[in-house]
């Protein structure tokens, strides 16, 4: 989120932390170089504040937060009541509307994207298409083509609405050097001015 404010301290960028599973609502942080120049910000009458506003909080050394949990206990001095005019979205939400183009381009050679899964609520064969910015509903459950073990992870009576922790999606050398890419080990051979 971005928020506006007069105060040079309380404006910037503030981060997804995570969803408050006790008082609901999304905690956001703006980190800084020290922790006492980081700030919290958080919606409505979970900060202190009235409805429609939004909470800037310092942080303290008697907060408790654990992100796995959705323990959200901020004890900080309130900095701030702002409106929901002075925030706004940092980033674009990624529908699958605003994305249809990725979509054509990833059509294999029979013309069929990669990724098709079918809603078992239906008696049509592959009639959901599950996009990489979308999640399974919460009816399918732990059924496929949903996988248990994901379904296990998910917070409860979230709704899907939450931010999952981090994983790590690769490690090592992200670049492959061209003489492993072509075969023989020799790799690309650049033309010379000479030849």
């Amino acid at each position: 989120m971005k928020v506006t404010h007069s105060d040079w301290y309380l404006a910037g960028t503030y981060c997804p932390l995570g969803r408050d599973a006790v008082l609901g609502g999304i905690v956001y942080l703006r980190e800084h170089v020290t922790q006492q120049d980081m700030v919290y910000l958080r919606e409505g009458p979970a900060g202190g504040c009235g409805a429609g506003e939004w909470a800037l909080l310092a942080p303290s050394s008697g907060d408790f937060v654990d992100k796995g949990l959705g323990l959200f206990e901020l004890r900080g001095t309130r900095q701030a009541c702002i409106g929901s005019s002075s925030v706004e979205h940092a980033l674009r939400s990624c529908s699958s509307k605003e994305l249809a183009w990725i979509e054509d381009q990833e059509e294999d050679e029979e013309g069929q994207p990669y990724l098709v899964l079918d809603d078992p609520g239906t008696p049509q064969p592959a009639d959901y298409w599950l996009h990489p910015c979308d999640c399974a509903p919460d009816a399918w459950g732990p059924e496929l083509p949903v996988d248990p073990q994901m379904y296990e992870h998910l917070p409860a009576n979230s709704s899907n609405q939450f931010i999952p922790t981090p994983y790590v999606i690769v490690t090592g050398q992200l670049v492959c050097p061209s003489r492993q890419l072509l075969g023989g080990g020799k790799g690309v051979h650049f033309q010379s001015e000479e030849e």
